[in-house]
């Protein structure tokens, strides 16, 4: 199984602790528009967001969608609760495709300063690659970690399942 290796805290910090040459690959988005702001994806689905986030309180999400189209959420919506409230999931699939995509080898190391809600983390794992994360927030921190070992014990009891059924 994928190793997974979390921080929390400064990515400007952390980084220079990393041995030299030990990522393969970083994958990451990070905060503000910079890069991103002609760059479209579509959300993660509301079951995608909060896989794995039983134990974590929901918190009210006060806007929903961002640019063009961006309201504010009525706080009876459905959607206006979540226990993932990052605002810029990004689709497992994508983010498993990316870790192929990039030829990052099975068993090399993802880096991601800039975690979030840990979808890269997820990919990492179902994907076959160790991974680091880093994130400056204890909230969306907390959401990663919880996301990331939901991933894992998943692939342990589809390994369970497997060796069953021989």
């Amino acid at each position: 199984m994928a190793g997974v290796k979390l921080y929390q805290g400064d990515c400007l910090e952390i980084l220079p602790t990393l041995a030299e040459n030990s990522v393969d690959t970083v994958i990451t988005d990070p905060p503000g528009e910079q890069a991103t702001r002609f760059f479209y994806c579509a959300k993660a689905g509301r079951k995608e967001r909060n896989e794995g986030l039983e134990g974590i309180e929901k918190k009210y999400l006060a806007t929903m969608g961002d640019g063009i189209g961006a309201r504010e959420h009525n706080p009876k919506e459905a959607g206006a609760w979540t226990q993932n409230h990052h605002p810029t999931i990004k689709p497992l699939k994508l983010m498993e495709y990316l870790c192929t995509l990039t030829q990052t080898p099975t068993g090399g190391i993802v880096l991601d300063p800039f975690m979030g809600s840990g979808t890269t983390g997820i990919a990492c794992v179902n994907t076959g690659r160790d991974f680091i994360g880093i994130e400056l927030e204890r909230d969306y921190f907390e959401i990663a970690q919880a996301r990331i070992e939901h991933a894992q014990k998943q692939i342990v009891q589809l390994k369970l399942q497997r060796e069953e059924k021989r």
